[in-house]
C-alpha cells in the first residue's frame, strides 16, 4: 500500500486543489513551466519493540515540467527520486537481522488536468515506480497504478474535492485508496489543506497553514506513510511505515522560491521483513521517533 486515508498527496504524486491548481499555472502567453525540489530529513535514533534501535537519514530530488493548454488544462511529467538510509543497531530482535540499509526509489508521473463545467476540475495521474535497496534484482522491484478524482470551487474560500487511487504493490494486493481534497481559506492569514507543505513527507498529508507576513508562512501538519522495498537479500521484501506529525517554518524570498525548515515525530512506526513471496519473517514497532528536515523548492 504506497499510499492510503482520508487524504492523499505523495510526493511526486501530488493533487492539488483549484485554488493551489491556479497558483501554480502559468499563463497561457508563456505555458511552459519547471519545478525543481531537494530535501533532506534526519530521523534520530528510537528503540525497536523487541530489542535494538533504528536512525534513519533521508534525501529526495523531485524535477518537473508542466504544459498549459488554457487556464484550465495542463499536461506535465514529474521525476522523483528519494533515497533513505536504515541504521540498525544492536544484537537482539529485528534489528540483529539486519534485514536492509540503503534504498532507493524512483517515481515518474504525468498529471493531467481539465475543467469539468464552470467550478469542477478533474485530474488523473498516472505513476510508474522503482523502489529497492542498492544491490536489488531491477525487475523485481516496479509497481504501478494512477489516481483520478475532481475538485469543486463551492466559493472563492473553500474547494473539496474526492477521487480514488489504484496502485499494484510488490509482492502484495493491489491498493485501492480513497482520496479527499480540501483547499479552505478560514482568514486571509490561515488556511487548510492538502497541499504539500514541503514535499519531505512521502504519503497523504494535511496542513494548517498560517502566513502573517507574505515571505513567511509556519504549518502544523500530518501524514501516513507506508512503503514496501525490495531487497538484496534473497529477494525479500521490506516495509516502514509511520505517522508523521511535524511543525514547519517555510521563507520565501522571492516569488518561485522557497526554503523549509522542519521538526517532527513519527509516531506509530513499524518496520516489517518478508521473504521473496511476501511471507512475514519478522515485524516489530518502534518508538516516536524525532526528525529534522530542510527541503529548497523553486518554480519558474
Amino acid at each position: 500500500m504506497r499510499a492510503m486515508g482520508a487524504v492523499l498527496l505523495a510526493s511526486g504524486l501530488s493533487v492539488a486543489a483549484p485554488s493551489a491548481w491556479a497558483q501554480e499555472r502559468v499563463a497561457v502567453a508563456d505555458p511552459w513551466s519547471f519545478r525543481v525540489l531537494g530535501g533532506y530529513a534526519h530521523q534520530f535514533e528510537t528503540n525497536i519493540d523487541g530489542g535494538g534501535d533504528l536512525t534513519v537519514d533521508r534525501a529526495l530530488v523531485n524535477v518537473g515540467a508542466s504544459y498549459a493548454f488554457d487556464r484550465r488544462t495542463s499536461a506535465g511529467v514529474t521525476l522523483a527520486y528519494r533515497f533513505d538510509s536504515f541504521d540498525f543497531g544492536g544484537n537482539a530482535g529485528f534489528a540483529a537481522l539486519r534485514p536492509w540499509s540503503d534504498v532507493h526509489e524512483l517515481q515518474l508521473s504525468a498529471p493531467l488536468r481539465r475543467p469539468l463545467g464552470e467550478r469542477v476540475d478533474a485530474f488523473v495521474t498516472p505513476q510508474i515506480a522503482w523502489s529497492a535497496e542498492t544491490r536489488a534484482g531491477f525487475g523485481d522491484a516496479f509497481t504501478g497504478g494512477a489516481i483520478g478524482g475532481a475538485a469543486y470551487r463551492i466559493n472563492d474560500d473553500l474547494a473539496l474535492g474526492a477521487g480514488v487511487g489504484i496502485f499494484s504493490e510488490i509482492e502484495d494486493d493491489a491498493s485501492i485508496f480513497p482520496i479527499l481534497i480540501i483547499d479552505w481559506r478560514l482568514s486571509p492569514t490561515l488556511s487548510l489543506t492538502t497541499t504539500p507543505s514541503t514535499g519531505l513527507t512521502r504519503g497523504p498529508t494535511l496542513n494548517a497553514n498560517w502566513r502573517p507576513i507574505e515571505a513567511w508562512t509556519f504549518t502544523l501538519g500530518g501524514g501516513y506513510e507506508n512503503y514496501r522495498f525490495r531487497l538484496d537479500r534473497d529477494d525479500g521484501v521490506g516495509q516502514e511505515k509511520a505517522f508523521p506529525v511535524y511543525a514547519a517554518a517555510s521563507f520565501e524570498p522571492q516569488p518561485g522560491f522557497v526554503g523549509s525548515l522542519v521538526a517532527g515525530m513519527a509516531l506509530g512506526g513499524q518496520v516489517r521483513f518478508e521473504d521473496r513471496d511476501g511471507r512475514l519473517i519478522a515485524k516489530e514497532d518502534y518508538d516516536p521517533a524525532p526528525f529534522l528536515g530542510v527541503s529548497l523548492r523553486a518554480r519558474f
